[in-house]
């Protein structure tokens, strides 16, 4: 081969090289310049030792680092081909560094429960996607030793399974009891039952720490210090254990007639002002359901007269000692007109159970035999063992001679 021929082959060598390059060129800038990938560095290692960490051999920092703007995914795939989702499409707006604190529980099998991974290995896949392009890294994550019995909730039930938390000392309380498998911080928890879609959270207790075995704990239908309105719901029991396993377990209950009951004494008057000693002072009272509960009352029964000496819970063999949550008018006497820690000792019912929006009348008298011959009389809405309302209505001096 001559030294000539030789030459003309690396020239046109040359030549195709360029022209190939050339055409790459124009080619990128057709499609775009190269983009770098948008997940730049990860690494992943046990999270620092904390207070509030509760166990470092399930758990996992993921850090990584966004090259730009992103939504970023994550799910756990187990080496059996099952897998879980951390999260899904959260917005990652800023290119820079992040870390995925993955506590070592995944979803379910319940709505709000949660489940320690039991041993075994696992890939941590991150996700990451953005308007041109998506990228998938996993993380090599292995559990060993990891608490996966959770704190199950058996034998619930509720006594009884419907309540009308109104203040009138009946069915206002359900009994909540269970039994649990293992130590746990328990709560209490409400949901609406919702005839379709997903069951909303309405009220949920402080966690209290509890022991295994068979508990029992009241209810009474305050949600945020109110009762929570008539309605269907699932009244249930949640248990939280050490190593982050979360179970739940609830029972249907019904709510009817709630409400906060108001009511007020319209009117006042007692007299006379001034009388023999052994005579009568009498209050004659207007009171006024301004509340959408029924008032329930006891006795005595408006007319009743009372012996100075006594009070309610002394007449009749004691049938009118306070019963929680019913409503009577009070009278009661002092001598000041501080009314600060006043008992009304002389008490007289409605008569009847007051609908909301009714007015009842109440004359009651006291034989008064004091030996004072000054006193200060003044009545009250005596919501028994709940308020006092309308304190100090119809106030009078009444001089005894």
């Amino acid at each position: 081969m001559t030294a000539a021929f030789s030459g003309a082959v690396l020239w046109k060598k040359l030549v195709a090289e360029f022209q190939a390059t050339i055409a790459l060129l124009l080619l990128s800038t057709a499609c775009g310049p190269l983009l770098p990938s948008p997940l730049g560095q990860v690494s992943a290692q046990p999270p620092p030792l904390s207070p509030g960490l509760r166990d470092q051999r399930n758990r996992l920092d993921v850090h990584y680092h966004l090259n730009s703007p992103a939504s970023v995914s994550s799910s756990i795939v187990s080496s059996q081909g099952q897998q879980w989702t951390i999260a899904s499409d959260v917005p990652r707006p800023t290119p820079g560094d992040y870390v995925l604190q993955f506590d070592g529980t995944v979803a379910g099998p319940g709505p709000n429960e949660r489940r320690v991974l039991p041993d075994g290995d696992y890939q941590l896949v991150l996700d990451v996607s953005t308007a041109n392009q998506h990228q998938q890294t996993p993380v090599t994550l292995t559990v060993r030793g990891a608490d996966a019995t959770p704190p199950d909730i058996t034998n619930l039930t509720l006594l009884p399974d419907t309540i009308s938390p109104n203040f009138d000392a009946q069915d206002d309380v359900t009994h909540v009891s269970y039994s649990l498998g293992k130590d746990a911080l328990v709560s209490l928890f409400l949901d609406s039952a919702a005839d379709s879609g997903p069951a909303k959270r309405i009220w949920m207790s402080e966690e209290v720490k509890t022991n295994a075995g068979v508990q029992s704990q009241p209810w009474d239908g305050l949600a945020n210090g109110q009762p929570v309105p008539s309605g269907n719901y699932m009244l249930g029991v949640r248990a939280r254990d050490q190593a982050g396993n979360v179970v739940e377990s609830s029972q249907p209950l019904t709510v009817g007639d709630s409400g906060v009951p108001e009511a007020s004494i319209v009117s006042a008057q007692i007299g006379p002002q001034q009388i023999i000693r052994g005579n009568e002072v009498c209050l004659d009272a207007i009171v006024r359901n301004t509340g959408q509960t029924v008032l329930r009352t006891q006795g005595p029964d408006p007319g009743y007269v009372y012996n100075s000496l006594d009070t309610y819970a002394s007449i009749e063999n004691h049938t009118y000692a306070e019963h929680a949550g019913y409503w009577r008018v009070g009278l009661n006497w002092s001598g000041s007109t501080d009314l600060t820690g006043a008992s009304y000792p002389y008490r007289w019912g409605f008569g009847h159970d007051l609908q909301p929006g009714e007015e009842a009348t109440v004359h009651g008298c006291v034989t008064v035999v004091n030996e004072q011959d000054q006193l200060i009389f003044a009545a009250g809405l005596v919501q028994e063992n709940v308020a006092i309302h309308s304190a100090g209505a119809g106030l009078v001096r009444v001089n005894i001679s």
